[in-house]
């Protein structure tokens, strides 16, 4: 069995042409190597996650700098208190969790 670490990925099967019985010891290494390759396997899809995480943050940084721009957070006009996780100081305050996004 190739077992990662999120799912079961298959079957490794070996076949021979001769009529042989397999030990203990070609167990072992088959199961062995399945274990490579379901490390192999996992590690991809570790990349590929990590990857997507990677771009979706860069994609909400540009659109932070988008929307703070060069001259900061402005205050609508009259100044009216806090707008939507600016605090009147000007400073960013936690409105939400990034996790909201996802």
């Amino acid at each position: 069995m190739i077992r990662g670490e999120r799912a079961a990925w298959g079957v490794l099967e070996v076949d021979s042409r001769q009529h042989r019985s397999f030990d203990e010891d070609d167990v072992s290494f088959l199961q062995n190597y399945a274990n490579l390759i379901a490390a192999a396997i996992d590690r991809l899809q570790t990349e590929a996650d990590l990857r997507q995480a990677a771009d979706r943050t860069s994609f909400l940084l540009g659109e932070l700098q988008h929307r703070v721009g060069a001259g900061g957070m402005r205050q609508p006009p009259g100044g009216c208190g806090q707008v939507r996780g600016v605090a009147p100081s000007g400073r960013m305050t936690a409105a939400r969790p990034l996790s909201a996004f996802f």
